[in-house]
This record gives C-alpha cells, sequence and structure tokens, in this order.
C-alpha cells in the first residue's frame, strides 16, 4: 500500500465512545501528542476518581497522593474520594489544579449502608470516566460503584503478602470478596 506523505491527524481520546474497544493504545496515543505552548488540547478532560478509606499515612496513601500529583492536571481532572474524613496525607493534594478532595464521613461499622449510598450517589454525580480503587475494600466499592456510573474500573492492589490471619474479620471479607471479583475490574 501507498504511504500518505499528510501529517497525521491528532488522536482523540472519548472515553465514553471506546465500547469494548482495548482502551489503552489510543489512550497512551493522545498522552503523548505533543501541543504547542497556546495551542488548544483536543484531548477532552479525562475525570478520574480515586477512592481509597483514608489519607492517613501509609504506603498505598503515599502512593495515590505522588500519582495524582505526578498527572498532568491539565488532562486529567482528578477526584480522590475518601471513606474517612482527614489524614495527614490531604495536605499534600490541598490546592492543586483540578484535584478535588471528598469525603463520605462514614461514622463506624453501623454506618457502612448509608456511606455506600452516599458514595454511590456520589460517583453517579462525578460521573467519572475512570474509578480507581486502593486496597480491598475500596476496590469492592470501585468495582460496585464505578460499573453502576458506565466507567471504566482499576484496582490498586497492595499488600497482597499480609496472611489473612492477621486480618480483622470485614478485611478477610473484602480480600475474598475481591478475589472473586478481581476478573471483573477493567
Amino acid at each position: 500500500p501507498a504511504t500518505s506523505t499528510t501529517s497525521p491527524q491528532p488522536l482523540l481520546y472519548r472515553p465514553r465512545e471506546l465500547g469494548n474497544v482495548a482502551p489503552i493504545t489510543p489512550f497512551l496515543a493522545c498522552m503523548n501528542h505533543p501541543v504547542s505552548p497556546g495551542q488548544r488540547r483536543t484531548v477532552p478532560m479525562i475525570r478520574i476518581v480515586f477512592l481509597i478509606a483514608s489519607l492517613n499515612r501509609g504506603g498505598a496513601e503515599k502512593q495515590l497522593t505522588l500519582l495524582v500529583r505526578g498527572l498532568d492536571h491539565s488532562r486529567f481532572h482528578c477526584t480522590v474520594v475518601t471513606t474517612y474524613e482527614g489524614g495527614e496525607l490531604a495536605l499534600e493534594l490541598d490546592g492543586i489544579e483540578n484535584v478535588d478532595l471528598v469525603s463520605i464521613h462514614k461514622g463506624g461499622r453501623k454506618d457502612s449502608i448509608p456511606a455506600f449510598w452516599r458514595l454511590s450517589r456520589l460517583i453517579r454525580q462525578l460521573n467519572p470516566d475512570i474509578v480507581h480503587g486502593y486496597l480491598d475494600s475500596s476496590n469492592v466499592l470501585a468495582l460496585i460503584t464505578g460499573k453502576f456510573a458506565n466507567a471504566r474500573v482499576v484496582w490498586g492492589v497492595r499488600s497482597s503478602h499480609i496472611a489473612s490471619s492477621q486480618l480483622d474479620l470485614p478485611s478477610r471479607f473484602y480480600r475474598r470478596l475481591g478475589a472473586r471479583l478481581s476478573d471483573r475490574a477493567d
């Protein structure tokens, strides 16, 4: 076949139009598409919700804050949703353009079902392209709420080397449930 000498058209990433097509190739291609200073980007803002229990000091929490801070905020709008309010690492996300920090204010185990409904409503309102969970319980919640919001779901699996016998009952439950549901994440 003959090769064209015209410059290639910029690849557009439209998350809602990908359907069952593997999204990673056009997604990565558009990330590497150069934009001159002053030129308007043709790629729409990608909305990502990161879901984690809290932003207290910990390895997964630190990795999340580093990832959010390192993203190109002209391309990505990030909402970090925590189950519990506060945490020392929340300050690291304060004041960053296109980064929002939201808590669903879970009050304890007795508040689990109302907190789940608050999270579900929030995810639907945010209408994200991607829901990214961190750790077992947040991964399961990301899968359920993300699929209902028609978003891609990504799991961040950490601490997989910890024996289940060292975990409390709810953590063992979420670990087992996560193992059964892991093939449903995108």
